[in-house]
């Protein structure tokens, strides 16, 4: 009887847990449309922005996009495969370090990859 009750609260967990991540996910994206469409706007009603956002698109842009995507990418790991837990290099990384490694090292892969295909 009592394993019942612990698999329905671990399950109430889970989902809980499923349902927080997806709506802080479409938050922040939401957010971060909001911000895109508040610098295009800008852009259009300020002239002087258009080389400035011109010239650093990547930063403006890209690295807070990239960011996203590896919080989405980390969510969605964490989602379909449980806690996110590995070694590296002799390291453990366990409980809230393996999601923030994680992210880390998925947003520096993004942000090196937007830095080494700019052909600005």
């Amino acid at each position: 009887m009592s394993d019942d009750v612990g698999r329905e609260a671990s399950s109430r967990e889970q989902n809980l847990r499923f349902a927080f991540q997806l709506v802080f996910l479409v938050g922040l994206v939401g957010f971060s449309l909001a911000a895109v469409w508040l610098l295009v706007w800008s852009m259009y009603n300020e002239q002087f922005w258009v080389p400035i956002a011109i010239k650093n698109f990547p930063v403006l842009i890209g690295l807070p996009l990239a960011a996203v995507a590896a919080l989405g990418i980390v969510l969605v790991l964490e989602t379909t495969s449980g806690r996110i837990e590995f070694e590296m290099i002799g390291l453990k990384f366990k409980g809230a370090s393996g999601p923030i490694v994680l992210w880390v090292l998925c947003f520096a892969a993004i942000a090196g990859a937007i830095k080494l295909l700019w052909t600005a």
